[in-house]
């Protein structure tokens, strides 16, 4: 008998003491619920109010940058690459290009079309000189690749205008990838 009634005074003694923690512990975690549910509610409303511009600004990073790749023409040696980049709402254009003639001034454009018989001038671009050009042309750089296809040129010299030496096409990010 006394066996049982230690039994019973400790089992009411861990009931007791479990009880609330264990109330407690249920509480906590339908708080945690509710905590939860508001999250996802919260994250929901910024999908929708920002969800698409995320999206469309990772989109618009893509094209912050589009590499050209400059083959040789006419036997000439000279090939390297552009590139185009977005700075401020402006087109950047830097070209590298190796096997140019030293110290003499290469005229360089974007023409409507593609290599290796491109159309006409559409942007003029700085002369390449043993090399290199830089350029901002006053356009952002998705105006551009609106209007493709078109192609970077570069012209044997002033007096030689009609040599192509070196020839590239444009092409988007997206179109690359496709």
């Amino acid at each position: 008998m006394a066996l049982l009634a230690l039994v019973l005074v400790v089992g009411g003694i861990i009931y007791f003491n479990s009880k609330p923690e264990g109330e407690n512990m249920m509480k906590d975690g339908e708080a945690m619920m509710e905590g939860g549910d508001a999250m996802e509610k919260e994250g929901e409303a910024m999908m929708e109010e920002g969800g698409d511009t995320m999206m469309e600004g990772g989109e618009a990073m893509m094209e912050k940058t589009v590499t050209v790749t400059l083959n040789a023409q006419n036997n000439s040696g000279e090939k390297g690459s552009a590139v185009l980049s977005d700075v401020d709402g402006k087109t950047k254009v830097t070209v590298n290009i190796n096997g140019a003639p030293a110290g003499i001034a290469q005229p360089m454009h974007i023409h409507t079309g593609s290599c290796p018989t491109p159309g006409a001038v559409l942007y003029p671009l700085t002369s390449l000189m043993n090399g290199i050009s830089e350029t901002v042309i006053d356009v952002p750089l998705s105006k551009i690749l609106s209007e493709l296809p078109l192609a970077i040129n570069v012209h044997k010299s002033a007096a030689e205008a009609k040599i192509f030496v070196s020839c590239g096409d444009i092409v988007s990010e997206v179109e690359k990838k496709n």
